[in-house]
């Protein structure tokens, strides 16, 4: 064993130290690349950005209609594909235009299909002002990413006040 001093004087006099070899980094650097390249390669696996702030203005807009109860207003998120297969009637309007919205409670969310495809489960209190009663209804939204449109899209439909919890 070799006395060393330190350039401080941290040591004891006449302690004695081991002598290390100095850190070699490239090995550590070679072992460290491949991870590195991995981290770096992960924003390729996640939707393209501004998908999600999109996602979530667009749920926020359609929960405000939803609660004031702007049923025309909703219709406008609805994707074409689904109104070709699904029209809304206007007994469906009808129906939607003697209830008020008195809360709107999302329970669940989840984004599936690499983040193009989102679910959203809401409680919604509707109060029907010809019965003078009010009802829980559970809606589940299911949104789409459409690319071309550049906007989220409804594919489930208006909430439906004939069902109930």
């Amino acid at each position: 064993m070799k006395q060393i001093m330190h350039r401080q004087n941290s040591f004891k006099p006449g302690a004695t130290a081991v002598a290390r070899p100095p850190i070699k980094f490239l090995p550590m650097f070679l072992m460290m690349f491949p991870m590195m390249l991995l981290l770096l390669s992960l924003p390729g696996c996640l939707p393209p950005s501004g998908i999600n702030t999109n996602r979530d203005d667009t749920l926020k807009q359609y929960e405000a209609l939803v609660r004031w109860s702007e049923w025309d207003g909703a219709v406008s998120f609805l994707a074409p594909a689904y109104l070709e297969e699904h029209p809304v009637s206007q007994l469906e309007m009808e129906r939607l235009q003697m209830f008020k919205v008195t809360s709107y409670t999302p329970r669940a969310f989840a984004v599936t299909d690499g983040g193009m495809t989102a679910i959203q489960t809401v409680d919604i209190k509707m109060y029907n002002h010809t019965q003078a009663v009010e009802r829980t209804i559970t809606d589940e939204q299911v949104w789409r990413y459409d690319p071309q449109l550049k906007h989220w899209l409804l594919y489930s439909g208006l909430p439906d006040p004939t069902k109930r919890r």
